[in-house]
């Protein structure tokens, strides 16, 4: 039994099996058989397992032979969610305090066709590119998570938080970045080389000073209380 492809397209070869019904033609390839009847006609290929295709006793070579390896420029029907990037407190902060920055973004599966067959892709946020609007930035491999989940006070520093050194309107930016892995048929993943930075919608932080003062009770409850 041989294999073969044809411009990248998968190619097959044909095998000679004994059993009932007469002479015919089976794929692109002459099949022998023994007895009376009819042969039957060519069946559709299917995935049966990594990146080899099988169509019943034929072997299909790897869709793959006779072209380059996947790259990004394939996955162009296939886009990664991003998510969103999260801030507290929400839209405002005070000069010198962290202000907790952290993304949305996990890793997912697509499925679709590459190559003209069945594909899953599968993308995992390796890197967060952080732009704080006032200068700095940072690149961390952590998404990061809400004082409340990481069981901090407000204000603590994170490893995706922040300190504002002036006050000022700043326009908070992120982008994602992202690995690939393609399969025609699960668990066998394949890497496509490099990575992918893709922007979330920005975000607007209001910076001001804090002033701390004694006051005689709650100002919300009782608005013109001594301090309030």
């Amino acid at each position: 039994m041989g294999i073969g492809a044809n411009g990248g397209n998968a190619g097959y070869s044909p095998e000679t099996r004994s059993g009932t019904g007469g002479s015919g033609t089976d794929g692109s390839g002459t099949d022998s058989k023994s007895g009376s009847g009819a042969g039957t006609g060519a069946t559709t290929p299917k995935v049966c397992g990594g990146f080899v295709l099988c169509k019943d006793n034929y072997t299909v070579t790897s869709a793959l032979q006779g072209r380059g390896p996947i790259t990004w420029a394939d996955l162009v029907s296939f886009r990664p969610t991003v998510g969103t990037q999260r801030m507290e407190p929400n839209g405002w902060s005070i000069v010198g305090l962290d202000t907790n920055f952290f993304a949305t973004a996990q890793t997912e599966v697509q499925q679709g066709q590459l190559v003209g067959l069945p594909t899953w892709v599968r993308f995992t946020p390796v890197a967060y590119q952080w732009s704080y609007g006032d200068g700095s930035g940072a690149t961390t491999s952590a998404r990061g998570s809400s004082w409340d989940a990481l069981k901090v006070s407000e204000f603590d520093p994170t490893g995706t938080s922040h300190a504002f050194e002036a006050p000022g309107s700043y326009t908070v930016t992120m982008s994602v970045v992202f690995r690939a892995e393609y399969s025609f048929g699960p668990p066998d993943w394949i890497p496509v080389e490099g990575t992918l930075a893709v922007p979330t919608a920005a975000q607007s932080v209001q910076v001001g000073h804090a002033t701390t003062v004694l006051v005689g009770g709650d100002c919300r409850a009782r608005p013109a209380g001594p301090g309030c």
